[in-house]
Order: C-alpha cells, then structure tokens, then sequence
C-alpha cells in the first residue's frame, strides 16, 4: 500500500496505523505506535507541530485536531519528498489522518505554476476578474482579481479545475450565485450571439457581479467579473428615494398612486378594496409644543404602531405632514374595513411615550371602497379625503365611510365631484386647509382681492387658501 494510514480515536489516540506512514513522515521509532496520543506524536515528529499552510489556512495540524472538526490538507516537505496529509474527522469523533508521496505532482504543479505566474504578470493589473475556460467548463487560466472576488483557494485556481468544484466551494464559502440558472443563461446567450453578453449576478453574500462572456471558436469561454454592488446598490437608493418618505421610510404619494392604478386596473376579479385615509388629531399641539425633533420621533412611533394592526396583503403610505393611507385588499364587506380602522383607531389613541414624555393623540380615518366609491387613484382618494372630514367634523377619534349620497343626483356616479353644499363644500375647503394648514388665521385689513372683490376690514384668512376668507368667530 503506497498511502499511510493512521486512524485516531476520540481521544486523539492512535487505533490503528500501517508502517508506510512512519515513513513518509520519518516518523522515529514508537513516534507511532497504538495507544500513542496526537500530542505525543506532534512533540517526536516536528513536521506535525509546525504550522503549515493548508488549503484554507495556516494552522498546525495538532491545533486543528484539538480545536476544529473539519477536513485538513496540508502538503508538507519531509526531506526531498512532497507528503500530502489528510486529516478527515470521522463519525465516533476521532480522525483519519492518510499520507501520500506526492513529489512527482509537486514537480509537474510546480511547472504549471510558473506558467500561471506569467499569465498573472500579464493580468495582473486588470482591476476585475478574469478567467478562461474550455468547452468542457474545465478552467484554463484565471487571474488574481477572480480569485481575490471569490476567495478561492489556490487548489481551485489551477488550470483544469472544473467550474462545478468552484461553485462547489463558492456554495460552501456563502458567495455563490443566488440563482444557478442565471448564471449560465448568460453563457448560452452569449454562444447563441456569437458575441459578448453580459449580466448582473446576484450572490448568497448580497454582492452583484457584473459577468460579461466572450465565446471562443472551439466552444470555451473568457468572462470578466466586476464587483458593481456600490452601483447597484446607488441606483436602488435613488429609486427607492425616489417612491419613499425619507423619515418613516414608508412609501410615498407617488408610490401609493402606482400601486392604487395597478390594483384598480386589474381589477382583481370583481373582488372589493378599501382605501382609508388617515388624519393625526392633537398631532400639531405635540409637535409645537415639544419642537419638531420630538415631532419626527413621534411619527415613527405612529408608524410601528400602525403597521402592527395591519393584516396580511394590506400596505401603508405616507402622504406628508401627520397623514397616512391605509390600501386594504380584498374587502368583500364594509365590516372587515370597519374592524381594521378601529383596530388603527385604538392603536393611535393609546399614549405615545417620546424621550421620556407621554403624548396623547388619536386619528380619524375616512373609508371609500372601490370600485363602489372610485374606479380610478383619484377617485378613491378624493372620496376617502372627504369622509375623513366627515370624521374629524364628527368629534375626531373615529372612521367614516364615504356616502354615495353626499354626490349631487345628476352626477351620483362613484368618481363625480361633490357639490360645494354644507358637507361637500367643507370637503372643498378640506383638500387645501386639512393638510397641515390648522393654523392661527392671520388679520388682512381692507382690500382688493382678485377673485372675491373687497375684504372687509378684520377678515381672516388661512394661509393655504387665501380666496376663502371668514370673519373671526365671536
């Protein structure tokens, strides 16, 4: 038997062993022997307790056997012999440590390995990966920014390696593909082509390589891997900036309205929604009164609380200032609507403690269900904003469904505009005055207005309608 064998038992003692071990490690006489403990075998056989390096990392083999319980290779020089030493843990606990004379493989490696050195002089400066394979997918070249992008092992860079023992290794190491197919579509687009085809990869550890493949004549392939996760990453940033509130991170106006004309324009098989807008009470007295740091922090912690009340399908947006949007999918009836909003109403009304100070505000919630009450964003929208001040007129607290019969008879259509009456016209007033404009009305003294004719003297006028005007109430 060329290959020398020793087994080890749980408690590093030696079980078994032949002679030829002995000898590849000139190993003294009784070095090895049954009963003979690993330490004692490192102190008598140098080689064994010097650090090594091995296939991915640089341990001795006594320190590995005590403190780790995964294979071990090493290749050790043993006089003018190359000896690889293979420590496998076994089931019970112990260890199989087999030896092999590979000089003559050192010898044809090391040859292989100054012709892999003056590929690497030549690629060496490439800022991404290269590497070259064959039509079997056997590698033929690879240059140091491959290996550093993958952390491969020196064993896995040598030409010949199959691509599959990279994968391999890469699936073990947590930086392979996320998606095996994708990354050889790539390579079939590319033959298909007769030219270069690129695509970003995904990989376990969050990374996006950019792989671009070059087909050769005799059905191999030379790839450039690029790292453009930073990229990538920058490009999702502004997208997502760009459909998110920046303070609650939850999805804003824009977004909401995208996901609302979707939804709306599927139709989702004749199945019902329901969309509630949501209106902070006291919200303003918090955030002028404790300053608008406290403010920001209070509306996160509005935010976690709402999400927690929200069911499976259902989403949230943010519109600005103290408003939220509920998107309720699937509302067979007004009573699984109801449920949910007083679920939001009771979350809110419960007291707020922020840097150490209880704040007390509650919510009032509008309800319109499409496509009874809007087929399109807009509609539902407008007719959720108007039952939410049908709420905040009706004592504040509480949730209002939109009513069909609030629209005009000639135009009692789910999308018509409300006419400007009691109600509709405070709707009116709603969509300029309730989005953060409660406050103080400021004194004009008489003059001409373009739309209105003359102000009387002591008129008030809010800031965010300034063609609607009121004497100040007594």
């Amino acid at each position: 038997m060329q290959q020398g064998v020793a087994l080890l038992d749980a408690d590093l003692r030696v079980v078994v062993f032949n002679d030829r071990i002995g000898k590849l490690l000139q190993a003294p006489k009784g070095a090895i022997d049954v009963g003979v403990s690993a330490t004692r075998m490192a102190a008598q056989i140098p080689i064994l307790g010097r650090t090594q390096q091995s296939d991915d990392s640089q341990e001795s083999w006594l320190t590995h056997l005590l403190t780790r319980s995964t294979l071990f290779y090493q290749e050790i020089s043993v006089g003018d012999r190359i000896v690889s030493l293979t420590s496998t843990p076994v089931d019970d606990g112990g260890w199989l440590i087999s030896c092999d004379d590979i000089s003559a493989l050192a010898s044809i490696r090391r040859d292989m390995a100054d012709q892999n050195r003056r590929f690497d002089a030549a690629l060496a400066n490439m800022p991404h990966g290269l590497c070259m394979f064959d039509a079997d997918k056997n590698l033929l070249l690879c240059n140091a920014g491959y290996c550093r992008l993958y952390d491969l092992p020196e064993t896995l860079t040598r030409p010949g390696t199959p691509l599959w023992q990279i994968l391999d290794y890469r699936q073990t190491a947590g930086n392979a593909p996320v998606q095996q197919e994708a990354y050889f579509d790539v390579v079939v687009e590319a033959a298909l082509k007769g030219s270069a085809a690129s695509e970003n990869i995904v990989l376990m550890d969050g990374r996006v390589i950019k792989i671009t493949h070059n087909p050769m004549e005799n059905g191999g392939y030379v790839a450039t891997h690029e790292d453009v996760t930073e990229s990538v990453r920058a490009e999702e940033q502004i997208k997502h900036m760009a459909g998110h509130d920046p303070l609650t991170g939850l999805p804003n106006r824009t977004l909401l309205r995208e996901k609302l004309e979707k939804e709306l324009a599927l139709g989702n098989g004749g199945k019902r929604s329901a969309l509630l807008c949501l209106d902070l009470d006291h919200f303003k007295h918090a955030n002028d009164t404790l300053g608008h740091a406290v403010g920001d922090l209070l509306l996160k912690a509005v935010t976690d609380r709402l999400k927690t009340c929200l069911g499976e399908g259902d989403s949230i947006a943010r519109l600005g200032g103290d408003e939220f949007v509920v998107f309720q999918e699937e509302v067979q009836t007004k009573e699984r609507a109801a449920a949910l909003a007083q679920r939001l109403v009771n979350a809110i009304g419960e007291t707020f403690i922020v840097e150490g100070q209880p704040i007390q505000i509650g919510v009032s919630i509008g309800i319109a269900i499409a496509p009874d009450d809007g087929d399109t964003a807009d509609g539902v929208l407008k007719n959720a904003d108007t039952a939410l001040y049908k709420a905040k007129t009706g004592g504040r607290g509480t949730y209002c469904f939109f009513e069909p019969a609030w629209m005009p008879a000639s135009r009692s259509g789910a999308n018509s505009t409300p006419t400007f009456g009691r109600l509709s016209q405070a709707a009116s007033s709603r969509s300029t005055i309730s989005r953060r404009s409660m406050q103080e009305p400021k004194r004009l003294s008489a003059s001409k207005h373009s739309c209105v004719g003359t102000i009387p003297s002591g008129a008030w006028f809010h800031r965010m309608n300034s063609s609607r005007w009121r004497k100040k109430p007594a």
